[in-house]
């Protein structure tokens, strides 16, 4: 089992922070530990829907979403056929 020394330089590198959490029991430490090993489990908690697509998938349909709204957003008024199949993809829910 990790030392709280080691707990705490692991948790303030991945957390981007500076808290002490060597003042947590080992047996706190150990816990937090197993709910930060599952991404799922936090999303699930502050409601963002968990999808199981494998992760190549998910990061080609951000890029692909965040391309189309992008376009969309910067055609203003401009309505040619690009601008109107974006929009309606991004109805659609692509």
């Amino acid at each position: 089992m990790p030392t709280k020394q080691e707990y705490e330089d692991t948790f303030n590198e991945v957390l981007g922070t500076s808290i002490k959490w060597h003042k947590l029991s080992k047996e706190d430490l150990s816990s937090l530990a197993t709910v930060l090993s599952n991404p799922e489990f936090i999303a699930e908690k502050l409601g963002i829907e968990v999808s199981r697509e494998p992760t190549k998938n998910i990061l080609r349909k951000s890029f692909v979403d965040g391309l189309i709204t992008n376009m969309a957003e910067r055609a203003g008024s401009h309505d040619g056929p690009l601008v109107r199949a974006a929009k309606k993809a991004i109805e659609k829910n692509l």
